[in-house]
C-alpha cells in the first residue's frame, strides 16, 4: 500500500497545474493553499495511527484492509463530488479520508499477505508488492492524465478521471 502515497503525490502534482482545477478551487501550483491541499493526505494518515492497532486487533487483518478500503472509497466520492459544490473544504475532507484509509489498509495488508502465503511463494509475492514495482502505475497514470488533459483542456473531466483511477488503485 505504500505505492499509493507516491501515486497521490503524482496525482496532486498534475492536478495543481490543470486550469480547470485552478478555476474551481482557486489553487495554483505555488502558495500555502497548494501545500495544505497536498499535505492533507499525509495528515489523514497520521490521524489514523491511534486507530490502526485497535481496528486490526478487533476485526483482523482482512477487516483492517476492508475498513481502510471503505475509507478510500468514501473519500474518493467526497473528493470527486467536490467539483459540483466548488468547496475546497469538501475536497480536503475527501483527501484526508483517503489518507486515513490508506494508513489503515497499508498497515494491515503486508502482514496479511506474508502470513497467508505458502513459504515457497512468499518471497516472490512480497517482492511484487514492493513499492518500486508499483512505480509503473504512477508512470501509466501520468501518461493517461496528460492525454486526458490535452484533449479536454478546459473541462472538469481530466481530474475526475484521475481521482477515479486513484480509487481503483487504492481499493
Amino acid at each position: 500500500m505504500l505505492h499509493v502515497s507516491g501515486f497521490d503525490g503524482s496525482l496532486m502534482g498534475n492536478m495543481l497545474v490543470m486550469p480547470s482545477f485552478d478555476s474551481i478551487f482557486d489553487i495554483s501550483i505555488d502558495g500555502t493553499k497548494a501545500g495544505i491541499v497536498t499535505s492533507i493526505f499525509t495528515i489523514g494518515g497520521v490521524a489514523a495511527i491511534p486507530v490502526i492497532g485497535p481496528v486490526t486487533d478487533m476485526f483482523g487483518r482482512r477487516g483492517g484492509i476492508l475498513c481502510g478500503c471503505w475509507f478510500v472509497i468514501i473519500g474518493t466520492i467526497v473528493q470527486g463530488t467536490s467539483s459540483l459544490t466548488g468547496k475546497l473544504a469538501q475536497y480536503m475532507g475527501g483527501r484526508s479520508l483517503l489518507g486515513f484509509g490508506v494508513a489503515i489498509s497499508g498497515a494491515a495488508a503486508p502482514s496479511y499477505v506474508s502470513c497467508s502465503l505458502e513459504s515457497t511463494l512468499m518471497d516472490k509475492i512480497v517482492e511484487i508488492s514492493h513499492p518500486a514495482y508499483w512505480g509503473t502505475m504512477t508512470g501509466m497514470y501520468n501518461t493517461v492524465s496528460k492525454q486526458c488533459h490535452s484533449h479536454a483542456e478546459a473541462a472538469v473531466r481530466p481530474w475526475k478521471y484521475s481521482l477515479s483511477w486513484d480509487a481503483s488503485c487504492d481499493s
